[in-house]
């Protein structure tokens, strides 16, 4: 079968995919785009190509990770089509025919003949500009969450379902006096040593606020622990803890704000010492 008989039996199937895809032969003459890689480009600019691989350098891309302008042999299809090799996604900024931007994984595989000769490329395009301006909004929100918590004269941390902490103030780690260790389950509050200060009892790790509140859906309030920090000295907090929950009222992690009492604590037993030698 050759190739412009193997293109006609594909291109009903091409034309329907929901993600671009385009094939070229090995000099860069498109032989097959379909409407989903238009509509991604934004217009017709494709008829107008010219017929080799001049036609790439009419596309204007950058590859996301550096910024650097992706030339025609750099495209995946050209790289498909050098080496004999499936390239795998990546990711490009590109500049529609309009004008405007936007965000694509680009991927790509060589074709062969019966005899084994590469005679053409196909590339596989997934428009992901809105997932990469989700991404950016979301890390704006992320950003200007930090600077707010940043503010706040308590310690404050996020954590989510498993009691991983997502965002935290400095002020937590000067608290604990050291680089607080990554938490992957409530069974990692195990790592720490803490007790509560109105009975002297050790906490079991699903008694700390954060996995208690996560596993019950309560508020913890006003929780006084006696604790070891980080650098063996001990001291003492003060923590309130509220679950985070999703649109369909699912605790989906917690939030936790607690702050040193050490000094309270320790000028409330000098108070009673006091008052018992006053006595």
């Amino acid at each position: 079968i050759d190739l412009e008989t193997a293109l006609s039996r594909l291109e009903t199937l091409i034309s329907s995919m929901p993600v671009g895809v385009i094939i070229t032969d090995t000099a860069g003459r498109f032989l097959t785009v379909n409407e989903s890689l238009r509509q991604m480009w934004g217009g017709v600019g494709f008829a107008t190509m010219p017929e080799d691989f001049a036609g790439f350098s009419t596309l204007k891309a950058w590859f996301a990770d550096s910024g650097r302008q992706v030339g025609p042999q750099d495209w995946p299809i050209s790289k498909a089509m050098k080496s004999g090799n499936s390239i795998p996604g990546q990711l490009l900024d590109f500049q529609r025919f309009d004008g405007t931007r936007g965000t694509m994984i680009a991927s790509a595989v060589p074709i062969f003949d019966s005899n084994g000769n590469i005679v053409a490329g196909a590339s596989f395009a997934q428009d992901v500009s809105e997932l990469k301006r989700a991404e950016r909004a979301i890390s704006e929100e992320k950003r200007r969450l930090q600077f707010i918590i940043d503010a706040l004269p308590v310690a404050v941390g996020l954590y989510d379902a498993r009691g991983q902490r997502i965002l935290s103030n400095n002020k937590v780690d000067a608290i604990w006096r050291g680089e607080m260790p990554t938490i992957d389950s409530s069974a990692d509050y195990s790592k720490f040593l803490g007790y509560d200060s109105k009975t002297g009892l050790l906490l079991r790790p699903n008694e700390w606020p954060i996995p208690k509140v996560i596993e019950t859906g309560e508020p913890v309030l006003d929780q006084e622990i006696d604790i070891l920090r980080l650098d063996q000295t001990y001291g003492t907090i003060l923590a309130s803890a509220v679950p985070t929950r999703n649109e369909e009222g699912r605790t989906v992690g917690a939030l936790i704000a607690y702050m040193d009492i050490t000094s309270q604590k320790l000028a409330e037993k000098e108070l009673a010492r006091s008052n018992t030698e006053l006595r």
